[in-house]
């Protein structure tokens, strides 16, 4: 006797089926991380948005000590 495998549906198909209730939705898989800049851009970035964040009270203390 042959054995009949069962087969999973897609994920664009099961979708589908859980959106009309036919079965339960599946877990969601993690994501990959290739979008992401890597460490050294990011702490690049790190460090920019501390630069940027500094600038502004550097500037208002000279525009206080010019008036």
């Amino acid at each position: 006797m042959l054995a009949i495998r069962m087969t999973r549906p897609s994920d664009r198909v099961a979708k589908f089926l859980s959106q009309a209730e036919m079965m339960k939705p599946r877990e969601r898989r993690e994501q990959t991380k290739k979008p992401e800049p890597r460490a050294k851009a990011q702490e690049r970035m790190k460090a920019a948005a501390a630069a940027a964040a500094a600038a502004p009270a550097d500037g208002a203390d000279k525009e206080a000590a010019a008036s």
